[in-house]
């Protein structure tokens, strides 16, 4: 508490002619703690009196008993206060500044009741379940520090992100998310906790995401943390986090646990608004010193009467006699007093500014095709087929992902197709790399080594290519053949740094869950794959895998999508995620149908569009092969 706030604030209410004693009368009658009170009233003395002062029209006698004494006391604390604080936080700051606790209350609802333009709005009434706001008397949960806010970063002294952004505040009349928690009665150590969790927004945001991470020294399932929140009311998004106050089973210690909460909004209805938020919830967890015990011995001859007393409030109760003493505890274990009080707080959400400079925004207006296979057609013609499937099929039949026919098309080739079998092999995206499998009955061979069933490619290959033959035991001077590149990680373009989470910032960008195939590329350390035939339709007709994304650049070692004619470096990249393709530039002029697309803008891709990049225009086809 600033003393001289405090001193000017009661000067308001002296008239002037008070002496010393008067004086500190009054102080003593503003309810501070000693030590403030005695430091108040050295000030006031030392400054003396005004004679030519006249009293104020609204001068308050904190002498008299009951007159406007919380009038006072609330001008003493206001200038303390920023406006916007909760009924919480407003009584964790007159207890910190040792107010009286009968006072803390009444000084609360002064405070409050004298605000005519709340900071937020109050939250919807057809809430479920929803209390309203009360004081945490337990002390058991602390909201965070008034005015707390994430200090801001540095983008100086950090590398050259993927896509930079600058941090966007709230427009001046959009009102923030506010994140409240209802915890039902207030947790104690052991016990296990099902708090609900509600999202306040207004009607510019949709859905959110939501992330919580639990205290690692508490007991608690991963699996059963939600990701997503559910509709509750108009405006209000809600889900529960369960977790233990335990550590491995066993009451976990008194002391500070935390509980990080970031809540991430797809692409709001108005421009402008911040999508990233997050906050950090603290649980002051404490014990209390020794367990009440009520021990009750009787003598034979004495009566104890408990009658009406409340032995709820003793850990254990003992009780020592024999036959012939009389001990009464009629009403002591009733259960007719009052409930536990629920409690409820509101935590500041505060923007997550890394995390919004970083995440891509969705181009609005633009038809979005849900296809997991399209074609890019080259300014050469040549053809580039995008599958996004981690399983990948092939063989001389139709419904294979890849068609295997001997070209250009003759008898001699014809008779060479039909021996191919209808599935001949098949390439799979597994965690510990891409598994390459036999369904023939004249072979295949992986880097000119005969495979038998099946074999493994290591990620540690995923810079280098291999040769795929089919067909193997066929008399044919060359058996079908295509190269087949890993690329990757070890891959990634020199100019380019992706963060590690960006699948989590893509998912949240377009509202949906990350792709499971995106999760096995991670761990797989596979991005994707590109087949070019070596004979037949060479270099007229390749293939991309898209499993993770699929970089856009000049190099045929690092690019999926290779553009000889584009200036050097990486361009841009496609990704398949929410069932449908995605185009994102990384600052070289990108435009889809004539558009500009800005740096960390995602374009879906659809049949007849076509996006240039720099000079180099490129269409986009349904999905087909070509001569079949």
């Amino acid at each position: 508490m600033d003393l001289n706030l405090l001193c000017d604030e009661i000067r308001k209410h002296l008239t002037g002619t008070e002496t010393d004693d008067e004086i500190r009368r009054i102080v003593d009658a503003a309810g501070l703690p000693p030590i403030v009170a005695e430091q108040a009233v050295n000030v006031l003395t030392a400054a003396g009196v005004d004679p030519d002062r006249s009293p104020p029209a609204n001068a308050v006698k904190l002498a008299v008993p009951g007159g406007d004494r919380l009038v006072a006391l609330a001008d003493s604390i206001r200038p303390l206060l920023s406006g916007n604080e909760s009924a919480t936080q407003i009584e964790a700051l007159l207890q910190a500044a040792g107010f009286a606790a009968e006072l803390i209350g009444p000084t609360t609802e002064q405070l409050l009741a004298e605000r005519t333009a709340p900071e937020h709005p109050p939250v919807p009434t057809a809430a479920p379940d929803m209390p309203p706001p009360v004081p945490d008397a337990s002390q058991t949960i602390q909201p965070p520090p008034m005015g707390h806010a994430p200090a801001p970063s540095n983008p100086a002294a950090e590398p050259p992100a993927l896509a930079t952004r600058e941090s966007v505040e709230p427009e001046p009349n959009e009102q923030p998310p506010r994140l409240l928690v209802h915890w039902g009665v207030a947790p104690e150590i052991g016990h296990v906790v099902r708090p609900q969790f509600l999202i306040a927004v207004s009607s510019a945001y949709a859905q959110p995401r939501v992330h919580v991470q639990i205290d690692p020294a508490l007991d608690h399932d991963p699996e059963q943390i939600p990701d997503t929140a559910r509709h509750e009311d108009d405006g209000l998004w809600g889900f529960h986090v369960p977790f233990a106050l335990t550590t491995n089973h066993l009451d976990c210690r008194p002391g500070q646990y935390l509980v990080d909460v970031a809540v991430t909004f797809p692409t709001p209805r108005a421009s402008g608004l911040p999508r990233c938020f997050r906050t950090t919830i603290r649980l002051s967890i404490r014990r209390s010193d020794g367990e009440p015990t009520l021990e009750i011995s009787g003598d034979g001859q004495s009566v104890v009467n408990l009658n009406g007393q409340d032995l709820r409030r003793f850990g254990r109760v003992i009780l020592k006699g024999d036959d012939t003493g009389i001990i009464n505890i009629q009403s002591g274990l009733e259960t007719d007093s009052a409930p536990a009080q629920e409690v409820t707080h509101e935590y500041a959400l505060h923007v997550d500014a890394e995390r919004e400079r970083l995440m891509p925004r969705v181009c609005e207006g633009t038809s979005r095709l849900r296809a997991d296979a399209l074609t890019l057609v080259c300014p050469d013609g040549r053809r580039i087929l995008l599958l996004a499937r981690r399983y990948l099929q092939l063989g001389r039949n139709r419904e294979n992902d890849i068609v295997t026919r001997f070209l250009p098309r003759s008898e001699s080739n014809d008779e060479h197709s039909r021996r191919l079998s209808r599935t001949h092999a098949s390439l799979s995206l597994t965690d510990r790399g891409l598994l390459v499998s036999d369904k023939s009955t004249t072979g295949i061979s992986v880097a000119g080594e005969p495979v038998t069933e099946s074999t493994l490619i290591d990620p540690c290959n995923v810079d280098e290519s291999f040769e795929l033959e089919l067909g193997i035991s066929l008399d044919v001077e060359r058996p079908f053949s295509l190269e087949v590149r890993l690329l990757g990680r070890h891959t990634q373009p020199p100019n380019i740094r992706l963060l590690d989470g960006w699948e989590q910032l893509m998912a949240d960008a377009l509202g949906e869950p990350v792709p499971r195939q995106w999760q096995t590329a991670v761990a797989a350390g596979i991005d994707g794959l590109r087949l070019r035939r070596r004979d037949s339709l060479r270099d007229t007709e390749e293939y991309v895998a898209v499993l993770r994304q699929a970089w856009i650049g000049s190099s045929s070692t690092s690019h999926a999508i290779c553009l000889p004619g584009a200036a050097t470096g990486t361009h841009g990249r496609i990704l398949h995620a929410a069932e449908s393709f995605w185009l994102e530039g990384f600052g070289m002029e990108i435009s889809v149908d004539g558009t500009p697309v800005a740096p960390g803008e995602l374009v879906p891709l659809s049949e007849g569009m076509t996006f240039s990049v720099g000079e180099t225009t490129l269409s986009v086809e349904a999905s087909g092969q070509s001569d079949l």
